[in-house]
């Protein structure tokens, strides 16, 4: 069960796809079909298109996630063809990439991303890494898909587009965002207990928080990635009508498992035990400055300052005790204790000066437990 069959131990899966899945691509590329109105005409019209189970499953007439214009998809390797989903997933992931053209919209945003790895092949079935192994657990029926954590700054501090740097704001903001989506009951995410922690931290106080929070899971593999899994069309989250989600998902995306392109190398980032998530504020502890905003976000005080979730060999935020006027300050320059903004827009670009404390700060952790040992 941990390899796939011969026939599926290929690196990419581009001929698989179908001369009607070609044709939609051309044509959402070219501007002729705008996908998310296809989705919302044609959805349940071609009746099931995941069959059996997450990770024993095959997919028919999957739908490919396009990166457009109108949309801030990225797909982390298109020329992988593991783009594929159902039409529910597709849907859901294209509204989504709307929604953050639309809520970030400001210059400073501008490079801000939803970044896509695996989804399924065109025809489902196991997807390979390396040594003929299961690169996933799961992805075998289109229901399941790999994206990275929202970071509102990309481009403005260049990262891998799979990264262990958590904004803890905007993924609250995104994740409550997925949970509503219009096309899709999500039935779980998985994603490491480090930044569930931080969720929490952060959304506690939020209403949102208790209904969410049973349908974020910790499983390992998932220190620089959201893994979500989907029901068969719309609905609250847990999927009631469709409860295929505790099958686990224990061999997904880990270390060492993805296959490698002889031009990029695919491999996920690892990481230690100290890996830890640091820094992010209550909600309770900031004002009310999205009260106007489209989504009302619980109340937040201007005092706070958003922070930055970020791995332990790179970055991490300030609290107040330590921000400096810049730390403060948006990356336009807006200062946060007067503007309206809503709090997931708050966060400030994270310091050179508090990365090195934080590195020195893991350091010092390190010695102290190889003394201990």
């Amino acid at each position: 069960m941990n390899s796939c069959a011969p026939n599926r131990i290929k690196y990419q899966f581009c001929d698989e796809r179908t001369a009607a899945q070609k044709e939609y691509v051309d044509n959402v590329k070219s501007g002729k079909v705008d996908a998310l109105e296809n989705i919302a005409k044609t959805m349940g019209s071609k009746g099931g298109q995941a069959f059996c189970g997450p990770s024993n499953g095959f997919l028919v007439e999957g739908r490919p996630l396009v990166p457009t214009a109108a949309n801030r998809i990225e797909i982390r390797n298109e020329a992988r063809c593991s783009n594929f989903g159902t039409d529910p997933m597709i849907g859901a992931m294209e509204w989504m990439g709307r929604e953050i053209k639309k809520e970030y919209h400001e210059p400073e945003f501008d490079q801000a991303r939803l970044i896509v790895g695996d989804i399924s092949a065109p025809r489902g079935g196991c997807i390979a890494g390396r040594a003929g192994r299961r690169a996933h657990k799961s992805h075998t029926g289109g229901t399941d898909i790999d994206f990275a954590y929202f970071n509102p700054y990309a481009g403005h501090a260049p990262e891998e587009r799979f990264t262990r740097t958590f904004y803890v704001a905007s993924n609250w903001w995104m994740l409550k965002k997925l949970f509503k989506n219009p096309f899709a009951c999500v039935k779980v995410v998985f994603v490491d207990k480090s930044h569930i922690r931080a969720l929490e931290r952060y959304a506690k106080t939020d209403p949102e928080w208790s209904k969410l929070r049973p349908y974020l899971r910790h499983i390992r593999g998932h220190r620089d990635h959201f893994h979500m899994r989907v029901g068969s069309g719309p609905g609250a989250p847990g999927c009631a009508s469709d409860p295929d989600m505790e099958e686990a998902e224990d061999l997904g995306d880990e270390e060492g498992t993805v296959a490698k392109n002889p031009a990029e190398d695919l491999q996920d980032e690892g990481g230690d035990a100290t890996d830890e998530v640091v820094g992010a504020p209550s909600f309770a502890s900031l004002e009310d400055a999205a009260k106007n905003a489209e989504e009302v976000d619980p109340p937040i005080r201007k005092k706070g300052v958003a922070s930055v979730i970020a791995p332990a060999t790179a970055q991490a935020a300030t609290d107040e005790s330590t921000a400096t006027g810049a730390d403060r300050s948006l990356a336009s320059g807006v200062d946060i204790a007067q503007t309206t903004l809503p709090p997931h827009k708050l966060e400030p670009a994270i310091t050179q000066k508090y990365a090195e404390k934080r590195r020195r700060r893991t350091a010092s952790h390190r010695t102290k437990r190889k003394h201990r040992r």
